[in-house]
C-alpha cells in the first residue's frame, strides 16, 4: 500500500510535465477557480494549508481531508457581479475500513441573455456550468498526507455544451513542534472530452500552488500564505490605467518590476480566534490588487474580510472580497455536523 502512495507522490511532482501552463482567460472551465467558501474568500482565496474540520477546504486541497470532517456538510452561496451567482455543496463521510471521503458539487449560473439577430430579439438563452467532485486522502505517517480529487465537469452555453474530467493532487506536511502545515497542490490535470464546437479541445485551468499555515502559540491567531500559479513565473500584464506619456507624447506602458511580478503570486490571510465561537478574518490578494488598481484613486482592491460565528449547531460565515470601485463579491456559508442531530 505504501508503495502505491509513493507512486502517487512521484506522479504529483511530475504531473506539470504533462500539462500546459494556464492562467485566467486562457483555458476552458474557468469557473473551477471561483471561491465559494466565505471563509476562503475572507482569507484572500486559495488557502490550501488549513487542516481542521471545515469540509470546504477539501475542495481546494484533497490532502486536507481528515476524520474530523465525518458528517460535516456545507452550503455556500456567492452574490457575484450583475446577475451571476454561484455556490457549492460539500459533504464528508468516514468509512472505517476505507477512510474519509468528501463529495462536493460546484456550480455557476450566468443568468439569462437576450438572443438577437441584426437587432431583432429572438427570445432568451441561459448559461451554466457544474462540477461533481469526490476527494480522498491517505496518511502516510503522522506528518505526511496525500490526497486526490476527481472531477466530472459539464458546461452549457445556450445550445452548446461540453464535458470534461480533471484531477487534483495534494500533499501536506506537518512541521514537528512548529504548529505549522505546509501544502503543495497540483490542480486540474485532465482534459475536455466533448468540446463546444466538436473540433479542437481546449486546455483546462491547470495550476500549481504552495501554501503555509501556522497557528501562533501565545496568540489566538492563525496566518496563511499561498503562492499560486507556480507553473508560470510571469502572470503580470500592464494595467491600462497606469499608461503614461513620455516627453514626445508617446504612450508608455506600466513598468512592472521583478519584485512586483513575484508578489502577484502571493495571497496572505489571517484569522483571529480560529477555534472559538466567533472569529474574524482578513486577507490580501496581491495580483487582484495590482490588476484592479486605478491611478489616483483608492479602491482597496485586493483586500478581503469576514467573520464566522457559531449559532447553536450551525457555523455561519460571511466573506467580502473587494475588486474595484464597481464593487466586490459577498460570500455566505453554513456548515453543520449531521452527527449532532
Amino acid at each position: 500500500m505504501l508503495n502505491r502512495f509513493r507512486f502517487l507522490l512521484i506522479f504529483i511532482l511530475l504531473s506539470p510535465l504533462f500539462s500546459v501552463a494556464q492562467i485566467g482567460g486562457k483555458g476552458t472551465y474557468q469557473f473551477m477557480n471561483l471561491v465559494s467558501s466565505a471563509r476562503q474568500s475572507a482569507l484572500g482565496s486559495k488557502v490550501i494549508s488549513v487542516k481542521d474540520e471545515d469540509v470546504n477546504f477539501a475542495i481546494f486541497n484533497p490532502a486536507l481531508i481528515n476524520k474530523g470532517m465525518d458528517g460535516k456538510v456545507s452550503f455556500n452561496y456567492v452574490d457575484y457581479f450583475t446577475d451571476v451567482n454561484y455556490g457549492s455543496f460539500a459533504y464528508g463521510r468516514d468509512f472505517d475500513s476505507l477512510g474519509t471521503f468528501v463529495a462536493s458539487i460546484s456550480y455557476v449560473n450566468y443568468g439569462e441573455f437576450i438572443r438577437s439577430d441584426n437587432g431583432e430579439e429572438l427570445g432568451t438563452f441561459s448559461a451554466n456550468e457544474m462540477a461533481l467532485n469526490v476527494g480522498y486522502s491517505y496518511e502516510l505517517d503522522s506528518l505526511w498526507t496525500v490526497g486526490a480529487n476527481a472531477k466530472i465537469i459539464n458546461s452549457v452555453l445556450d445550445s452548446w455544451n461540453s464535458y470534461g474530467m480533471a484531477f487534483d493532487f495534494g500533499v501536506t506536511y506537518k512541521v514537528p513542534n512548529k504548529n505549522m502545515m505546509l501544502a503543495f497542490v497540483v490542480k486540474n490535470v485532465g482534459m475536455q472530452f466533448k468540446t463546444y464546437s466538436g473540433h479542437d479541445r481546449e486546455n483546462l485551468p491547470f495550476e500549481l500552488q504552495f501554501g503555509i499555515t501556522q497557528e501562533l502559540e501565545h496568540l489566538p491567531l492563525q496566518w496563511s500564505l499561498t503562492v499560486d500559479n507556480l507553473q508560470q513565473l510571469d502572470v503580470s500584464f500592464s494595467n491600462p490605467s497606469a499608461t503614461s506619456l513620455d516627453g514626445e507624447g508617446n504612450e508608455e506602458k506600466e513598468d512592472i518590476t521583478l519584485l512586483n511580478k513575484a508578489m502577484r503570486h502571493v495571497i496572505i490571510g489571517a484569522e483571529l480566534f480560529p477555534r472559538r465561537s466567533f472569529s474574524v478574518r482578513l486577507g490580501y490578494n496581491f495580483r487582484r490588487a495590482a490588476e484592479m488598481n486605478l491611478q489616483n484613486q483608492k479602491n482597496f482592491g485586493g483586500f478581503s474580510f469576514g467573520f464566522g460565528m457559531k449559532i447553536k449547531k450551525f457555523r455561519v460565515s460571511y466573506g467580502r472580497s473587494v475588486y474595484s470601485p464597481a464593487g466586490g463579491t459577498n460570500n455566505f456559508s453554513i456548515v453543520t455536523d449531521l452527527n449532532a442531530f
